[in-house]
């Protein structure tokens, strides 16, 4: 019977280790065929991050207003080349991909850099994209970020910014709470004997 609750337990701990994945993706945000401005002084927040930009220069799109992001035929984040976007999650998290690439409203291919900073400090961790010229989708697989920072060369775009959160997977809460009540169960059974 230890054995037995020994590896659940052990399977338990394993399993709630699991990322639930999370997807920004910007949808229904914008009016049909609209845009709605992202400044400072109103960031943008979905599934617990938040995109600050360092000014008024950038927007939620809808995959129906006039301006584009190549390539990507949904809603998407558009920012002019002087703003830097910083995005910050609920504690620790991480970035595993994202669509980045330019937009209608810039000249031509884009080169574009992030740097994320470490939760608790570190070095930051940068990786630059050159001379894309449609929405590509970059991975990453940083972790333990506090934040990360977004520039490019001209008018740029990003999409469908995926990340693991560090949640616990349902089905891994599901055993968690199964193992707890196995052991509390065994507890009053002892008691009883």
């Amino acid at each position: 019977m230890k054995f037995a609750l020994s590896t659940l337990l052990f399977m338990t701990i394993c399993a709630s280790g699991a990322m639930a994945g999370v997807v920004v993706q910007f949808e229904d945000f914008a009016p049909p065929g609209g845009l709605v401005n992202v400044a400072p002084e109103t960031p943008y927040s979905e599934a617990g991050f938040t995109f600050m930009p360092d000014n008024a220069d950038s927007a939620i799109f809808d995959a129906a207003e006039g301006a584009g992001f190549p390539g990507d035929p949904t809603s998407w984040f558009g920012f002019a080349a002087r703003n830097t976007i910083t995005v910050t999650g609920e504690g620790p998290f991480e970035l595993d991909s994202i669509l980045v690439g330019p937009s209608t409203l810039g000249s031509g291919t884009t080169t574009v850099t992030f740097t994320g900073d470490i939760f608790g400090g570190g070095t930051p961790l940068t990786a630059t994209f050159s001379d894309l010229e449609t929405a590509t989708l970059e991975t990453f697989e940083w972790g333990g970020l506090a934040d990360f920072t977004i520039s490019a060369t001209t008018d740029s775009a990003i999409d469908n910014v995926t990340s693991g959160t560090g949640t616990p997977e349902p089905a891994s809460a599901l055993l968690l709470l199964g193992t707890a009540g196995l052991l509390g169960t065994r507890r009053v059974i002892r008691r009883g004997a």
